[in-house]
């Protein structure tokens, strides 16, 4: 899920894995294909001996919290390779590139907050010996080096209502390589719709790796061994960039439940193939869920029961008092009310709001919130529910429910 081997790097982009809850597990499965090349230019290139390499791979990925901050996270490979080539033709299956790492929640541990910082490092071991392949005559599983990361990712809440939230993260990192591949600095940028509780979900951005140009090949015409993959350099690349678009589209069934799809393509690069992939995934969590305030509400808030009169919004007579809405935080759901504890209000008070002013006879019932915090003279409250899609105004009435 967040692997950066460059064996596979075209794959597996650098993507924050800070655990959603006690114990969380995934299973990923990806069909890349490509059948040319981008070369040291950035020019595409179609090499002679290849007609297309493919690549079917399963990823089990799991983690887990160690403690609030720190979690662990890991990454298991299997995959099919199915190379046509004039040269080393053929297929091969087995374990790719294994997966460990910590993950360490600097700022913005509380679900809620609108501002994380992560501190990420794994390292990516091969599952799989290039020897046995070269000694088979069969294509090559993966670079076959070790791979050290670390880097760190932020996430920005720019906007988040009763039903979604509205989030951008970016992440940047160090990518050290063995067996002399050049070193490189992966980065991705995203853009994250994602439902409070159950809903679509939608995901859209760039990734990309840059290359340090460390490798010490003598020439970007002598690989590796990038004929073991018929001269694509999903293998062998010397000094590989790449920058790609990406979006997953998904529906989250509920906050331990969500199926995604993923959609890559390769826009620019050097010394890396031209491609694209495909992907779904099923993602469960288990265990504590880590929630924020507006998902607990709308767990422990029960729906309205229908009204017997046929009226889609229900009747309410009982309040024992009316305050005005003074101010209002639309992003958090919460909204300020001219009464406090002097007027015998105390957190947990329920009150309904109405879309009418103070000079106004009737009105109708919008929303319903929740005393939070009580001055003398004002108190917050969080809205729990909305009986209709109408914004909250300045100067609405609220009314204090008999309980």
């Amino acid at each position: 899920m967040s692997s950066l081997s460059q064996a596979d790097f075209l794959i597996h982009s650098w993507e924050d894995r800070f655990p959603k809850s006690s114990f969380g597990m995934n299973l990923k499965t990806h069909y890349f294909v490509t059948s040319s090349n981008f070369d040291h230019t950035g020019s595409t290139v179609a090499p002679v001996e290849l007609t297309s390499y493919a690549k079917l791979q399963t990823d089990l990925n799991f983690d887990f919290t160690i403690i609030d901050r720190l979690g662990f996270f890991g990454r298991g490979t299997w995959q099919y390779i199915n190379l046509k080539s004039t040269i080393n033709a053929g297929t091969a299956f087995g374990f790719g590139d294994q997966t460990a790492g910590l993950v360490l929640r600097i700022i913005g541990i509380s679900p809620d907050a609108p501002f994380t910082l992560d501190l990420q490092g794994q390292v990516d071991v091969p599952g799989y010996s290039n020897s046995t392949s070269l000694a088979n005559s069969t294509p090559y599983m993966g670079d076959g080096s070790i791979d050290l990361t670390s880097g760190i990712f932020t996430q920005v809440t720019l906007k988040e209502g009763r039903s979604y939230k509205f989030q951008t993260l970016l992440g940047a990192g160090y990518t050290y390589r063995s067996d002399g591949y050049s070193a490189a600095l992966p980065w991705s940028v995203f853009l994250k719709l994602i439902p409070q509780l159950n809903g679509l979900t939608l995901d859209a951005g760039v990734t990309g790796t840059l290359s340090m140009r460390t490798d010490m090949s003598p020439s970007y015409s002598t690989p590796h061994s990038n004929l073991i993959s018929g001269g694509s350099f999903i293998t062998g690349a010397v000094d590989p960039s790449i920058l790609q678009f990406s979006i997953q589209p998904g529906y989250r069934f509920a906050p331990e439940l969500e199926l995604d799809a993923f959609g890559t393509l390769s826009l620019w690069g050097q010394n890396v193939p031209a491609s694209f992939s495909l992907a779904c995934r099923l993602q469960i969590l288990f265990g504590k869920v880590k929630e924020g305030r507006i998902e607990k509400h709308l767990r422990a808030v029960p729906p309205s029961e229908p009204d017997p009169t046929g009226d889609e919004h229900p009747q309410f007579t009982t309040y024992s008092l009316d305050a005005s809405i003074v101010n209002k935080n639309d992003r958090m759901n919460l909204v300020k009310i001219n009464k406090g504890s002097q007027d015998g209000i105390v957190p947990g008070q329920i009150f309904d709001i109405f879309n009418v002013k103070v000079s106004s006879e009737n009105g109708e019932a919008i929303a319903r919130g929740e005393v939070i915090s009580v001055k003398a003279e004002e108190a917050a409250l969080e809205v729990t529910e909305f009986y209709k899609e109408a914004p909250i105004e300045e100067g609405f009435i609220a009314k204090r429910l008999i309980q």
